[in-house]
């Protein structure tokens, strides 16, 4: 019956609409990025679609390679790649900790 907790939990991770859901979800995604690592993203294709058409990079170019690097700590290689890389992660680690003061609190009760 695990599975079935799974699949009721599978709408909150997709959309995002609970704390629990974008724990889940961050942590994986940030995990996954850290594993892959910034330099193997960049051998791959360009999936911006603003850069395809108009050949110009966008603000968000170079976003995924440098939250890879941010996962494995390399602050300075995650500026290299885009500088709006490190205000977002602030942003999203201020998401993530409120997350989880929401549910040790909760929790706790």
């Amino acid at each position: 019956m695990a599975w079935l907790s799974a699949v009721r939990l599978w709408p909150e991770i997709v959309g995002l609409s609970t704390p629990r859901g974008r724990l889940i979800a961050l942590s994986v995604l940030v995990g996954g990025l850290g594993l892959v690592g910034p330099h193997r993203l960049e051998t791959g294709p360009t999936l911006c679609i603003y850069r395809r058409v108009t050949w110009h990079r966008c603000p968000a170019c170079g976003m995924t390679r440098a939250f890879s690097a941010l996962a494995r700590g390399q602050v300075r290689t995650a500026a290299r790649y885009n500088r709006l890389a490190l205000p977002a992660a602030l942003s999203l680690l201020i998401i993530y900790s409120r997350d989880i003061y929401f549910l040790w609190t909760k929790f706790k009760r």
